[in-house]
């Protein structure tokens, strides 16, 4: 595949690929300030346990439906207890809900509340050869298009 049609695949389905954040409440342990423990560490023993909503992970997926069905890994979404969130490429957050995982094939199908939005049309695989250039699109949480290489190239982490 020549340059310019990578570069023409990826204008055209960019709009569709999002990044998902993946965030949960977490618990610690807050130490209250030394001033009012004049003797040593004895805030240690008096450390008030808090909650605080982290973001613990992320990963990408595509819109395949014009209502809000999303494409993505099985492992963005493996925690029950985390909340998702989808980041479009046009800066508008959704909240998301799980649909369905695979862990045998590491694919979930997660929705938002949305219509008419852009989506990636799938192909039918089955019609591929071995050996035949494919393309891999993703989001790195920036909003910027990540890997957009030949799959026979070799992979590359950013």
């Amino acid at each position: 595949m020549e340059q310019p049609q990578i570069t023409t695949i990826v204008k055209k389905v960019l709009p569709a690929v999002v990044s998902i954040t993946v965030s949960k409440y977490l618990e610690f342990m807050e130490k209250p300030g030394s001033q009012f423990y004049p003797f040593g560490n004895a805030g240690e023993f008096y450390a008030v346990p808090k909650r605080k909503k982290v973001r613990v992970g992320g990963g990408s997926g595509f819109i395949v439906d014009p209502s809000g069905i999303i494409l993505t890994n099985r492992h963005v979404v493996a925690d029950p207890d985390a909340e998702y969130v989808v980041l479009m490429s046009d800066g508008k957050n959704y909240k998301a809900e799980i649909m369905a995982k695979d862990p045998i094939n590491d694919v979930a199908i997660i929705k938002i509340n949305g219509s008419g939005l852009p989506i990636v049309e799938l192909g039918d695989s089955s019609k591929l050869d071995l050996g035949q250039t494919a393309i891999a699109i993703g989001n790195r949480l920036r909003g910027r298009c990540l890997g957009a290489k030949p799959a026979n190239h070799g992979f590359q982490r950013i």
